[in-house]
């Protein structure tokens, strides 16, 4: 992934902008890339003990996301 989504998409001018431009990825895809092989979540969430959280903050806005749409057309005039 790094090679394919980094290092092949961007000229480095040397040694030190490459790792610099690596390092930035790399913090990237751990900290703000969601995963869907773990959920939509980032690798750092995971690894923080926070997937639990994050899944059942998820449930719960889609539940009310759901129970206001059917509110809304409950109420819609045909």
């Amino acid at each position: 992934t790094l090679k394919a989504e980094e290092v092949r998409r961007d000229a480095y001018q040397d040694y030190s902008d490459a790792k610099r431009k690596m390092s930035d990825w790399i913090n990237y895809y751990n900290s703000e890339r969601l995963h869907s092989a773990i959920g939509f979540l980032t690798p750092d969430e995971v690894f923080a003990g926070k997937m639990e959280e994050r899944l059942a903050e998820r449930r719960t806005k889609l539940y009310n996301a759901t129970r206001e749409r059917e509110d809304y057309w409950a109420n819609q005039q045909i």
